[in-house]
């Protein structure tokens, strides 16, 4: 009788050890409540835990509703995507956004708000400018060319950069500027080639034909010889002076004065 009593009060012992303990290994249930949602105060379900202990904050527990409209706020705002804790830096990355949200619509809605806000404060990136683009590039150094000509690697959009002065990187133009630097490059080919030659007075590219006269009248009213380049000098007295003025060889007892075309300057920079 008195080892039944005693094999009583051993089980007996047991199971309130169990129960004070509850030890994980024994199944014992807790139901589904975990705590409070440190924002809406509403009970922790196990998704909501389980979603906790993934994320990179351990000392704050939020439900995952809570933490949605968190970071949808922080988007909208132009916060800092971290913990909801105003005493909390830690930031939520890429995946934690992922995890949080299901899908990877709030990341890359937070990656191109980021991004604009990088484009304002940076001197060395840029966003094609093709409607249905949008992609953050670098911008090339611009050293010697005015204009630079690459292909956008994502929409294969012809950017077009241009030099400007006290700029290191290269400035976005329309491509109606690429088009006017090729004009102006064929135009300087034709310079040195000594078949066009710019007003002394406006720099107008004129060309002339061969076998004609070196008396040259500008459309800005300036008249000069196309030989030396200095001015006519009036109708009769510009005859005599500019007499040995040769078309075909070039040649003239004058001083010849120095006239070119002057650097290409872009215009249609947006």
């Amino acid at each position: 009788m008195a080892d039944d009593l005693q094999e009583e009060v051993s089980l007996h012992s047991r199971f309130r050890s169990l129960d004070i303990s509850g030890n994980e290994d024994q199944n014992v249930d807790f139901g589904d409540s975990w705590g409070e949602c440190e924002i809406c105060f509403e009970s922790l379900s196990t998704d909501d835990i389980t979603l906790s202990q993934t994320l990179p904050c351990q000392k704050h527990t939020y439900c995952r509703e809570c933490l949605k409209s968190h970071l949808k706020s922080c988007l909208e705002y132009n916060k800092e995507r971290q913990c909801p804790d105003r005493e909390c830096h830690t930031v939520f990355l890429d995946g934690d956004i992922d995890t949080i949200t299901g899908s990877d619509v709030l990341r890359l809605r937070f990656y191109q708000k980021e991004m604009e806000r990088a484009l304002l404060h940076s001197e060395d990136l840029c966003q094609c400018p093709a409607p249905d683009c949008g992609k953050i590039w670098v911008r090339p150094v611009m050293e010697e060319a005015p204009v630079i000509i690459e292909v956008c690697p994502a929409c294969f959009h012809n950017m077009v950069f241009v030099r400007q002065d006290g700029k290191q990187y290269g400035q976005i133009a329309t491509e109606q500027t690429a088009e006017e630097y090729e004009t102006y490059l064929y135009i300087k080919d034709r310079e040195k080639a000594g078949l066009i030659k710019p007003c002394p007075r406006c720099k107008l590219p004129i060309e002339k034909k061969e076998g004609s006269c070196p008396h040259t009248v500008c459309p800005c009213d300036y008249e000069f010889c196309y030989v030396c380049m200095n001015d006519w000098g009036g109708f009769i007295e510009g005859y005599s002076t500019h007499t040995r003025c040769d078309m075909e060889t070039g040649k003239t007892p004058l001083k010849k004065k120095d006239v070119q075309l002057p650097e290409f300057q872009p215009v249609n920079i947006p």
